[in-house]
């Protein structure tokens, strides 16, 4: 409606009915849409204007604007007024001195009370409802806030309801206020509005008013809205430097297949490959952004940051993609590479500090929350957050491996913070593992050096423990860092007292772990090595055990706690290692030729373990349940059908744990027959041995800081294993 004729009916209205009239009229014009109740509601909350002064508005007067031309009906008692006749009767509310803002914003407060009750209703159309009168009130209150709010119903959508961008940009034109971010935002919509009519240039136009920000308008005071991708395309400017034709063309398809395939695992493949090819190019940017806006797949999500982040370095996106899995998945495994791909691109980025630090706070999984931790002593080891979470698992975590690990990283980044010696005081009072006790004391008489906290930490260790090899490493740490004091003399006297076992013998020359009391993780991994592995099957499993000792390398705890051995089979049967500690171990270089022989290597395997698990036995070494990994890629040459039942038998009886892994050409069949019920055979997509190597050193690391005899959830196998083949 023009204004003269929202005038005119403005005029009529006031002709026919009194000054009281026209008065509620400007108080009905703030809600977007009116129903009788609301208008009583209103009615009889403002019968008097800011002074005090009764405005004698009769009852009649509600019933008396609804029938009227300044109202129309919508639907069952639901009322609007034009939008013009409403800013006209606002303006006037605004203007009278016997209202003005003040009134504004009363009639906002009432608004939000009243539509409340409705944002959670079970009905669509009353949460509907409720939104958009909420929106309306705060534009007047907070507008800043209803900006932030219409943001966020335009992103949404996006991806849910593209047809709702109408309705948003009408209501953003009803709602502007004269703030910046409310101008910007109305350009905003103006131009959804063209997108929406598939007017992409006038779109475009309007988006190039404003200040872009990666693939994000600025619409100020720290609020931005992200662009459709389909418009991103177009907004984006040229590469610097121009691909060649033939780049340009491999991009398109891999855009193509990334925009037509069903097949998750081509996806991602074809994303990874655009990480490769797509440096600078603007098509290629705004395909990854649309890929991390809009995949429901986390993996997915994960592996286009990683690929922006190369293409583009420092896209906000890349990270926020990153995060945006590391709060909303429920798999520990996708969290875990979520945190390393931050790690690699999240350099003093305040948004990736934030993501890590809200893991170390909330997760519920110590060693997720202990990788968030190694992350976050990289990317920025200095910043406060950091250190604040790690006091924060100082002071909470319950597994004392991780409180141990934390107070050690806390040590490297704050070298002075008093929550070091207070964990490790505490973990002296508290631990039931008298190996922890004596690291905690270790770790005291390093940093205790006339700290009163540390000396009675170590005091209290001297008169409570039970172990003398504890009490005795006790009283020597408390000798140097409070020399003369007595508890350290009164220690190293009940040591000596003490009747020694002299008969006790241990076997020195078997055990590489003599002097690690840790328990044990044995690891035998059982690789085919026959003929049909030749060329790029067995390279990349050579690639894969170097991957798998790199990544068992960076887990201080697995380094201390883990033996792996190696079998290989052919024709022959060949222990390539025998049990060894990960930091002697090295990944052989291996060569593939001759039969398949699977059920002479699976006896030998489980003779191995039990002539293993009778040397820990035999010294007082605790172990967990050793774990064998069988990876072959065809059908055993040889009788397997008895290693298949004592397969079955050691699993029933909980002696270990038994996983097997098909190559492209395994007989799937066959290991079903061999491996455990509980634990199918997987097959391996591809040659992702790689992949494959870095799951198994991550469930290691989560057993490895579990107590022997614990359940413990392993990672999914999502990054590896063929989903459509098992």
């Amino acid at each position: 409606m023009k204004l003269d004729a929202a005038q005119r009916r403005i005029a009529a209205f006031e002709k026919r009915f009194s000054d009281a009239h026209i008065d509620l009229a400007c108080h009905a014009a703030l809600p977007l849409a009116l129903t009788p109740d609301l208008l009583y509601c209103i009615w009889g909350n403002f019968q008097r204007d800011i002074e005090q002064n009764f405005l004698g508005i009769p009852w009649i007067a509600v019933s008396d604007l609804i029938l009227s031309s300044l109202c129309d009906e919508v639907g069952d008692e639901l009322y609007e007024m034009d939008q013009t006749v409403r800013q006209e009767l606002l303006e006037r509310l605004k203007q009278n001195r016997r209202f003005g803002k003040e009134r504004l914003q009363e009639v906002a407060g009432l608004l939000l009370a009243y539509v409340r009750r409705d944002l959670n209703h079970p009905d669509f159309y009353y949460q509907d409802f409720a939104e958009s009168q909420t929106w309306a009130a705060l534009a007047y209150i907070n507008p800043q806030e209803s900006v932030r709010r219409l943001v966020a119903a335009f992103e949404r959508a996006y991806g849910e309801n593209p047809a709702d961008l109408m309705r948003l940009v009408t209501l953003t034109e009803m709602l502007h206020q004269p703030i910046p971010e409310f101008e910007k935002l109305l350009i905003f919509a103006r131009a959804m509005g063209h997108y929406r009519r598939k007017k992409y240039e006038d779109a475009k136009g309007e988006i190039k008013k404003l200040t872009i920000k990666g693939d994000r308008v600025d619409l100020g005071n720290n609020i931005t809205i992200s662009i459709p991708p389909e418009l991103l395309e177009l907004i984006a400017s040229p590469p610097d430097t121009p691909q060649d034709e033939a780049t340009q063309k491999k991009i398109a398809e891999l855009l193509k297949v990334i925009k037509t395939t069903q097949n998750e695992n081509s996806r991602r493949q074809a994303i990874r490959s655009l990480g490769e090819i797509g440096q600078g190019n603007p098509i290629a940017i705004a395909g990854l952004l649309k890929v991390i806006q809009t995949t429901q797949d986390e993996y997915t999500c994960i592996q286009a940051a990683v690929s922006l982040e190369k293409i583009d370095p420092g896209n906000p996106a890349a990270i926020a993609g990153l995060v945006k899995v590391i709060e909303t998945t429920q798999d520990e495994y996708t969290l875990l590479l979520a945190i390393r791909s931050l790690e690699k691109i999240g350099q003093g980025n305040s948004e990736a500090i934030a993501g890590l630090v809200e893991i170390i706070e909330t997760t519920e999984d110590d060693y997720t929350r202990w990788q968030a931790i190694r992350s976050l002593e990289k990317i920025d080891p200095g910043n406060p957050e950091a250190i604040a979470g790690l006091v924060k698992v100082v002071q909470t975590a319950w597994n004392e491996n991780t409180r141990m690990q934390a107070i050690s990283s806390l040590r490297k980044i704050d070298p002075g913070n008093p929550a070091v010696i207070a964990g490790l005081v505490k973990v002296i009072e508290t631990t039931q593992n008298e190996n922890t006790r004596k690291q905690a004391a270790e770790s005291l008489g390093k940093i205790g050096q006339g700290n009163l906290e540390a000396i009675a930490g170590l005091v209290k260790v001297i008169e409570t423990t039970q172990d003398e090899d504890t009490r005795m490493q006790a009283a020597e740490i408390l000798e140097k860092i409070d020399p003369g004091n007595p508890a350290a003399i009164a220690g190293l006297v009940k040591v000596i007292e003490t009747n020694w076992n002299e008969d006790k013998e241990i076997d020195f020359t078997q055990l590489s772990f003599v002097a690690n009391f840790e328990p044990v993780l044995p690891i035998v991994l059982l690789l085919d090595t026959s003929g049909s592995m030749s060329g790029q099957p067995i390279n990349e499993l050579n690639q894969g055990l170097v991957t798998f000792q790199e990544e068992l390398n960076k887990d201080a705890l697995a380094s201390m706690r883990v033996e792996v051995a190696i079998i290989t089979f052919n024709s022959f049967v060949n222990i390539v290692q025998d049990f060894v500690k990960v930091n002697q171990f090295k990944p052989p270089h291996l060569s593939a030729s001759g039969t398949t022989g699977t059920g002479k290597a699976i006896e030998v395997v489980l003779n191995l373990i039990e002539d293993r698990k009778a040397v820990y036995r035999n010294n007082g070494i605790d172990y967990y349940s050793p774990l064998v990994l069988l990876i072959t890629d065809g059908s055993p040459t040889d009788n397997w059908q008895n290693a298949a039942k004592m397969v079955r038998e050691f699993a029933a009886n909980k002696k270990f744990n038994f996983f097997a892994v098909g190559v492209d050409g395994a007989d799937l069949d066959i290991l079903s027959q061999i491996a455990p019920t509980d634990t199918p055979p997987l097959m391996l997509r591809g040659l992702s041995f790689v992949q494959l190597f870095q799951w198994l050193s991550y469930s290691i690391s989560a057993v490895s800081r579990s107590i022997p005899g614990d359940q413990v959830t392993l990672p999914s196998t999502i990054s590896w294993a063929d989903s459509n083949r098992n």
